[in-house]
């Protein structure tokens, strides 16, 4: 952008062209502390001209002899968005959590971005909250998912709450304020017999063995992965074909017969005994939770 000078008006006016061909106008004047001031008018194209600046700047001075105060347009800061706080989110979430990924941020873009993203943080209150939890209910999505992505949420603003991005502003999802789905975890699932048998022929087929005869066994004993993951080889009675189950908090003792599907996994599995335990975990410990 060239400055063209004007002899007209001499410094009062400056008109600068832009690399597009029009021509900026401005205009300098000192306020009532003496201070020079430059001002924008306008542009050559919006019908701006040199004659209209000069008459915008003696109205202005003669304001300020008048003692009257000269208007002052003032830039709108930038709003804080949702948005904003989940990108700073999201940047901790990277360092700090391994379910970032397939939670955070599959959740986030999917559920919360285009209903909350470009709203100003603090223009969020529980209505917003109870519709989008209401919403989601109605499209069928699970109580547990409902929660999830509230969660996520949640973090993103206490986030930007706890690193001071934005101040006198509380959590409008915290304490109570938005009524969480009741999750019910006595519903059980149950496979079918097809269901069970391609589940079984999938993991056959994965080099990875431990899955699938951990299945094996859960599938055949109807026991708990904690059940199985703590049985030894102590457990199992080959002469007798049993295997042995400890009492449990809300159980018995109890024995399983063994099947003969069952006996080709522990076989498969002495052959490769590496400790007492029959399944145990990479480390030679006890299998904290089946593999996703």
């Amino acid at each position: 952008m060239s400055y063209i000078s004007s002899k007209k008006y001499a410094a009062a006016i400056q008109h600068y062209k832009k690399a597009n061909g029009d021509i900026s106008y401005y205009i300098t004047y000192r306020d009532d502390t003496n201070k020079t001031i430059r001002k924008k008018i306008g542009n050559k194209s919006n019908g701006i001209n040199e004659n209209y600046c000069f008459q915008q700047r003696n109205s202005i001075i003669n304001k300020i002899r008048l003692g009257e105060d000269i208007p002052i347009k003032h830039k709108k800061s930038k709003q804080f968005t949702l948005q904003n706080a989940y990108d700073e989110y999201i940047q901790w979430a990277k360092n700090n959590k391994k379910s970032w990924k397939n939670n955070d941020e599959l959740m986030y873009n999917k559920h919360i971005k285009d209903e909350f993203g470009e709203r100003a943080l603090i223009s969020l209150k529980p209505n917003d909250f109870e519709k989008l939890k209401q919403k989601k209910l109605d499209e069928g999505y699970k109580p547990r998912t409902v929660v999830l992505i509230l969660g996520i949420v949640r973090h993103c603003i206490n986030y930007a709450i706890n690193h001071e991005l934005v101040k006198n502003y509380t959590n409008p999802i915290a304490n109570g304020r938005v009524k969480m789905p009741v999750i019910d975890n006595a519903k059980i699932g149950y496979l079918s017999k097809e269901q069970a048998k391609e589940l079984l022929h999938i993991l056959d087929a994965k080099p990875e063995r431990m899955t699938y005869q951990l299945t094996i066994l859960l599938l055949y004993t109807g026991a708990r992965v904690s059940e199985v993951a703590s049985l030894t080889w102590n457990d199992i009675n080959f002469k007798e074909g049993l295997i042995y189950f400890k009492a449990t908090k809300n159980g018995n003792a109890r024995s399983i017969k063994i099947t003969t599907k069952m006996l080709e996994v522990l076989n498969e599995l002495s052959q490769s005994r590496s400790s007492n335990l029959i399944i145990p975990s990479s480390n030679g410990k006890q299998i904290l939770q089946i593999l996703k």
